[in-house]
């Protein structure tokens, strides 16, 4: 815990240091203290609470204006690009796959999946036949079905999501057709629900904050 409040008051005095530059501290004493419990590293928790400051206008001689073609309006990105990067950075630590990109508003990450075939055993287990799959979630539309901390033989962690949601197979082809059939079965290209696999330790209310960021 002592440790825990040094490194959270070394990363506060060294966002005020940048705050008389180009940047400013955007989180609390109390989200720097979660973040650093979740795992976090001292730079990556600088980067995710670093947000742009105006910089003061600079006054020049007028000058008569050019006659240029009009330009054409760009749509409002709700999200600076610093601000990408960080939640870019962000989930990529919360979410237990690899790579994890975060690509306009969606959210894209590849992870091994695994579904049961065949008869029960001696051991009253089943055999599995494993997949490498990439996950698009569209998180304009999507809908937060149930997000729960783990607890200790009672309950399993949970970020359940409802959406647009697709599932693709990156090396199906080395199964059997039987093999095939079970994963396309229990894990469909394109599921009606999905729980985004949260790593141990990370609160998944916390990751519902940023998703909701994105509707």
């Amino acid at each position: 815990m002592k440790l825990i409040n040094a490194l959270s008051l070394s990363i506060c005095f060294t966002l005020t240091l940048y705050s008389n530059n180009t940047l400013a501290g955007s989180c609390s004493k109390n989200d720097i203290d979660h973040y650093l419990k979740s795992g976090f590293t001292h730079d990556q928790v600088v980067k995710l609470c670093e947000t742009p400051v105006a910089r003061p206008a600079v006054n020049t001689p007028y000058q008569a204006p050019v006659a240029t073609t009009p330009a054409t309006a760009q749509p409002y990105n709700a999200l600076a690009p610093t601000s990408q990067d960080a939640n870019q950075l962000y989930f990529e630590t919360v979410i237990n796959a690899n790579p994890v990109t975060l690509s306009g508003d969606s959210l894209i990450f590849e992870r091994k999946e695994c579904a049961t075939y065949g008869d029960i055993d001696m051991t009253q287990t089943r055999d599995k036949a494993c997949v490498k799959t990439r996950t698009t979630i569209q998180l304009k539309d999507l809908q937060i079905i149930r997000a729960q901390k783990a607890i200790l033989m009672v309950r399993k962690q949970e970020l359940v999501v409802k959406g647009t949601i697709t599932r693709e197979y990156l090396d199906l082809a080395k199964h059997n057709k039987y093999k095939i059939a079970a994963i396309q079965q229990q894990l469909p290209a394109h599921p009606e629900e999905l729980n985004i696999p949260v790593k141990k330790g990370i609160d998944p209310t916390r990751v519902v904050t940023k998703l909701k960021a994105y509707h």
